[in-house]
């Protein structure tokens, strides 16, 4: 099915944004002391910046006024690198916002980050593998233990307040941790996770880090390596974890490829090693390349992120997720948000997803999304459409007792040269 069968009246209807966005991730910084090693924050020339404080007032603003139903904190730097961070969580909690947030947190947390993080709807944890050494290869900022100990202190205090948190653990598949999935598996259903998800390697140009992408392997390396990660799957599945790689299946068929062609079946039906080649992408904050299936023909991307959702930098550029290539508009106050996210490329990149003609690169070739029919897309949207009309009946007001923001840090130095055009750091 083609584009063509969406009239185009009804295109032109749904490429408007939703009424009232479901989502906002805030990135209150770029700073991170994570430094995993395969992403450019390792650099020594790296430098943070934080959001400043009349920005954050106006954003916290929007997200009252518009009904905004969930704040995420954090994508690409780590917002606990903010000092007084949760100050700003804390003026959100009066008005029934989900709260979200990715960290490694890989610093022990004081008492008043605890008790909001407590709160949180879902707190997402970046975390490779239980073994210390390994994972402070990879990296070099956490040491598991703080992460464990920081999990406990938040649950034990959601359970004084009567909260559940949804706790997600997120990680990074590469050769140095695909024997451990299992572990993994294991370490995550011993501390009560509810969900364990598996991200590619995005491979960002000039970093020599000597971690190898899954499939990249050949041979004997390669099917030892997905036969752990199968087992890893099966226990997860036997034991009630959540658990999602949307590349599974791909790397089941590598490993096919590779069995046969051990076995000398090497024909026209055995997918060739080309098949599984990387699809370099430009991505936040560089040049990346990551494994993903081509958009078949007629297919699109089952993605409504750039109706009901924007990524804000810490300095107002407005991106449709955390991946997309570049910034669609920058906006400095609370109005310029609804200027934005209607102006003429984010309705073109709506249009390039409703008629399956999606020129974007990164969306085109997203490793997230999976491929459906033009016309399962529009009826998504319109459905995302009546809920964004349903939250408009609700309200909140921030509390008076809650109006100092942080201080931030505003910092300024020389970015990557490689990284300047890409980065809305100025």
């Amino acid at each position: 099915m083609t584009g063509e069968t969406i009239a185009a009246a009804a295109i032109e209807e749904l490429t408007r944004a939703a009424a009232s966005l479901r989502n906002v991730t805030l990135n209150v910084t770029f700073d991170c002391k994570l430094r995993c090693v395969y992403c450019p924050t390792i650099s020594p020339d790296w430098h943070g910046v934080d959001a400043d404080a009349a920005f954050l007032e106006e954003m916290l603003f929007f997200i009252r006024d518009n009904r905004v139903a969930e704040v995420s904190f954090g994508m690409w730097g780590d917002t606990l690198a903010m000092p007084d961070w949760y100050r700003i969580a804390e003026k959100l909690r009066p008005l029934g916002v989900r709260m979200n947030i990715h960290s490694a947190f890989n610093r022990l947390l004081d008492d008043a980050e605890v008790d909001i993080l407590s709160s949180f709807s879902t707190i997402m944890m970046s975390i490779d593998t239980p073994r210390i050494a390994v994972q402070k290869e990879i990296r070099k900022g956490l040491d598991v233990r703080t992460l464990i100990y920081n999990l406990h202190q938040i649950r034990a205090r959601a359970l004084e307040r009567g909260e559940r948190p949804r706790i997600e653990w997120t990680c990074v598949l590469t050769d140095r941790i695909a024997q451990h999935v299992p572990e993994l598996v294991g370490f995550a259903l011993s501390n009560g996770i509810d969900h364990l998800a598996f991200n590619d390697l995005g491979q960002y140009e000039d970093l020599n880090h000597g971690l190898r992408n899954v499939f990249e392997l050949r041979g004997e390396s390669l099917i030892r390596a997905i036969d752990a990660i199968e087992r890893a799957m099966a226990l997860a599945q036997r034991k009630g974890l959540s658990i999602h790689m949307a590349f599974f299946d791909r790397l089941l068929r590598l490993r096919e490829a590779q069995l046969r062609r051990t076995n000398g079946e090497v024909d026209g039906s055995v997918p060739p090693a080309s098949e599984f080649d990387d699809v370099g992408v430009e991505l936040i904050p560089g040049k990346a390349a990551f494994h993903s299936d081509p958009l078949p023909a007629g297919k699109t991307r089952l993605c409504t992120q750039p109706w009901d959702s924007i990524t804000l930098s810490p300095e107002g550029e407005i991106y449709p997720c955390c991946i997309f290539n570049r910034s669609l508009g920058k906006a400095v106050d609370r109005q310029e948000i609804h200027a934005v996210i209607d102006n003429a490329d984010y309705r073109s990149l709506r249009a390039q997803l409703l008629t399956g003609d999606i020129t974007e690169a990164c969306c085109r070739n997203c490793p997230i999304t999976p491929a459906v029919e033009p016309n399962v897309l529009a009826s998504e949207v319109r459905r995302k459409y009546e809920e964004a009309e349903s939250r408009r009946n609700g309200a909140g007001e921030l509390s008076d007792a809650n109006k100092d923001f942080p201080t931030p840090r505003v910092r300024t130095g020389h970015l990557l040269d490689k990284l300047k055009a890409r980065l809305p750091l100025g």
